[in-house]
Parts: C-alpha cells; structure tokens; sequence
C-alpha cells in the first residue's frame, strides 16, 4: 500500500495555518485605534 502524499499532522498543520492567515486582516483591523469618543465629565455617585 502506497504512503499516502498528505499525511494526517500534515493536512491539520496546513489547515490550521490556512486559518490562521486568513484571519489575519481581521485580527490587524480589530487592533486599529478606534475613533475617540467624548464622554462628560461629571459625578454620578454622591457621598
């Protein structure tokens, strides 16, 4: 019986770093600063 081309740890490890780089670019946008936000300044909580 001939050895198969692709393995069982080589199709899991390809896989894997397929998934990984493709979600790559969502990873880097979630890391981009987000648009400032202005909160007022106040008490809300009193003695």
């Amino acid at each position: 019986m001939p050895a198969p081309a692709l393995t069982r740890r080589d199709f899991i490890t390809a896989t894997s770093a397929g998934l990984a780089l493709s979600l790559w670019p969502r990873a880097a946008l979630g890391a981009a600063k987000p648009a400032a936000t202005h909160w007022p300044i106040g008490c809300f909580n009193r003695p």
